[in-house]
């Protein structure tokens, strides 16, 4: 899993299975830049159609998973409410 704070909100919210397609979404993303440039030498045409039809399956019930959680996403304090936080408890 991807250590990251704004990844936060799916563990915290209870949406490890969008975390997960998030996830596989960007590896599906990666593979399909990476066969792109790898053509360049030698193309891999099948496997890049794979690799794209994966990506497209989980990207449609990536963004379903992710429609509730745009008000939580928004909800989050900005930066400057984080820092303000921050500087009060430090003093």
């Amino acid at each position: 899993m991807i250590c990251n704070p704004g990844w936060q909100l799916f563990a915290r919210d209870g949406s490890p299975a969008a975390c997960s397609a998030v996830s596989l979404f960007i590896v599906g993303c990666v593979l399909t830049h990476l066969l792109k440039a790898r053509a360049v030498r030698r193309a891999f045409y099948r496997l890049a159609g794979i690799v794209k039809v994966l990506t497209a399956a989980v990207s449609l019930p990536t963004a379903v998973m992710l429609i509730p959680l745009i008000p939580k996403a928004i909800a989050l304090p900005s930066r400057q409410q984080l820092n303000g936080i921050n500087y009060a408890q430090s003093c």
